[in-house]
């Protein structure tokens, strides 16, 4: 019906195979890396007005980067001093003190703690925004990417706790959030899933992989909320999904179900002709219809009309269950009941002699003789018996077949034989509440006795499940 919203793809950069355990150690090597041996002061308030064990931090953290030796003594003499300065030396408003300390935390592997730390920096000094966005970038690209691996190997939980470290290290980014809304989906977490793909499709990033994902994002919500019987609520998502993405086949397919499920068939019909499809449902399996023929078949005649009865409680015109009702009564000697489907069963198919011999006998086990030779005079005065051998039905469409057989008519009052004569068959369509969804003329050209007439056809219409017929001549 509807595309899988919530396949996982990688993309935006290379995966690293990194084992979650050793992320701190990725993001200290992304650091240096990063830096190549070079140490770049920050472009904004925080290189300014530095106290003496602040301003000590950053030389301890531009020698670590510039060392040819091992710099983790250097980095933790860095963290000691800055933190000196910020518990001990009044720099707790310092936004240099809070951006070296989460400067040196990222080039120690130390997420949590440069989150904190540079978050109070932003907060301090607004103007280092963009260079603190720097710093994030370069430790959030090898935690997401062990997420995206993890994810790719099945590891969800390992997955899951990546990514939530990449949404704390990058808050406006869209790859975290996504994802964390995928796994959830997966668990069958659908209220924690929606509210993930919401703040991603409420996203403002330009970055054209954010972009993207704002779309999947919309587009797994409305798939989330259809799936949970809440198609009024994925309408305007998807609305709002192919406004940004016009003619997009699947967005539509999604929107026509959508329109569907609330009733706006028009709306859905209008989408079909667009994408060429329809989403229109499909028949289901009748397992009572299908249990009751099994039943019928073992002789168990009751059980067997019980579950006609929970059949077409349903399904009121369904020719097939009151074809089985009518023969599970006559095999229970049930006059009344017999009568009863039977005449149901030749309102809808008048020219089906199977039919009428049913009800004359449900006349017969009643012991109503009037009744019972009136059925007879029809059956004598029949000019074809008329067998419908295929109803295929489909979403949007309906294949029926029959067979047409002349027949050796007399006039129940004189005896003399009626010659044969052109009719037509007038079909109704019906969905399932006995509504009609099409029609169809079926010409019969008059017919020798035996002769016989194959025809079929296909009605077009949404939600056929049976049929009637009547007779023009």
């Amino acid at each position: 019906m509807m595309k899988q919203p919530l396949m996982v793809s990688a993309f935006l950069m290379t995966i690293l195979v990194v084992p979650a355990a050793a992320q701190n150690e990725v993001v200290a090597k992304a650091m240096f890396d990063q830096a190549s041996g070079k140490y770049r002061p920050p472009a904004c308030s925080a290189d300014k007005g530095k106290h003496f064990n602040v301003s000590s931090g950053y030389v301890y953290l531009k020698s670590a980067i510039e060392s040819k030796n091992d710099p983790k003594p250097l980095l933790a003499s860095a963290n000691r001093v800055i933190t000196e300065a910020i518990t001990q030396d009044g720099q707790d408003k310092a936004v240099s003190a809070w951006y070296g300390l989460g400067w040196v935390d990222l080039f120690q592997g130390d997420v949590a703690g440069a989150d904190t730390a540079l978050a109070r920096a932003e907060k301090l000094g607004p103007d280092c925004k963009a260079e603190i966005d720097k710093l994030r970038r370069i430790a959030y690209a090898p935690i997401v990417n062990s997420g995206v691996t993890a994810l790719q190997a099945g590891d969800t939980t390992a997955a899951l706790k990546s990514f939530q470290l990449a949404g704390a290290v990058r808050p406006a980014a869209a790859i975290p959030p996504y994802y964390i809304g995928v796994i959830y989906a997966d668990r069958n977490q659908n209220d924690s899933a929606l509210a993930y793909f919401a703040k991603v499709a409420a996203g403002t990033s330009t970055d054209s992989n954010d972009v993207k994902l704002r779309g999947r994002a919309l587009y797994a919500q409305a798939a989330l909320l259809i799936n949970s019987n809440r198609a009024a609520e994925a309408i305007p998502l998807l609305e709002q999904y192919l406004k940004a993405y016009p003619g997009d086949k699947d967005g539509q397919k999604a929107l026509a179900t959508a329109y569907r499920a609330t009733g706006e068939t028009a709306k859905a019909q209008a989408l079909d002709a667009q994408t060429g499809t329809t989403t229109a449902a499909g028949p289901t399996a009748n397992t009572d219809l299908a249990d009751a023929t099994r039943l019928y078949n073992a002789k168990d005649y009751a059980g067997a009309a019980a579950l006609l009865t929970r059949v077409l409680a349903a399904e009121p015109t369904n020719v097939s269950a009151l074809q089985a009702q009518a023969n599970s009564y006559l095999g229970l000697k049930d006059g009344p009941q017999l009568a009863a489907s039977a005449a149901k069963l030749v309102a809808a198919e008048p020219l089906n002699q199977d039919a009428l011999r049913l009800q004359r006998a449900g006349y017969q086990l009643n012991k109503q003789p009037t009744e019972a030779n009136a059925v007879a005079e029809k059956i004598l005065q029949l000019p074809v018996t008329v067998v419908i051998t295929e109803l295929t039905l489909k979403a949007a469409s309906a294949t029926l077949g029959g067979t047409a057989k002349g027949l050796a008519a007399l006039d129940a009052k004189t005896g003399k034989p009626i010659p044969p004569a052109p009719m037509t068959m007038v079909f109704e369509m019906l969905d399932r509440s006995g509504k009609t969804v099409a029609t169809q003329d079926v010409a019969l050209e008059p017919l020798a006795p035996d002769a016989t007439k194959d025809f079929s056809f296909e009605a077009r219409g949404e939600g056929i499940s049976s049929y009637k017929y009547t007779v023009k001549k």
